[in-house]
C-alpha cells in the first residue's frame, strides 16, 4: 500500500512451509528454536529473561557470506562482548 511504497518496500507472498521464501527469517527462526530447546527446564519457565541473550548472540555471530556478525554490519565495529573484553577496559 501507500505507506509501505514511501519506505520503498514491496510485499511478497510465500507459502506457509516454503523455506526459501525467506531464508533469512527462516535461519533466524531456527537459531531461536534451537537456543529455546538448550534452556532447562527452570528457565525455560522464565524463558522472556533469556530473549536478549539470544538476541545478541545472533546478533554478534559471524555469518559467512558477509565474512562478519549482522552488529558488525550494522554499526561498523564488532559487538563487544563482556567475555572479550580487555581486563583494563572492566570498570
Amino acid at each position: 500500500t501507500k505507506l509501505l511504497q514511501g519506505y520503498g518496500i514491496t510485499q511478497c507472498s510465500t507459502l506457509a512451509y516454503h523455506t526459501e521464501g525467506n531464508a533469512t527469517a527462516e535461519r533466524a527462526m531456527r537459531f531461536l528454536n534451537a537456543a529455546m530447546r538448550s534452556l532447562t527446564d527452570e528457565q525455560y519457565a522464565r524463558w522472556p529473561d533469556f530473549i536478549g541473550s539470544m538476541q545478541a548472540a545472533w546478533n554478534a555471530h559471524v555469518v559467512r557470506t558477509i565474512e562478519c556478525s549482522p552488529f558488525e554490519a550494522a554499526h561498523g565495529m564488532p559487538m563487544r562482548l563482556p567475555m572479550l573484553a580487555d581486563a583494563s577496559e572492566v570498570g
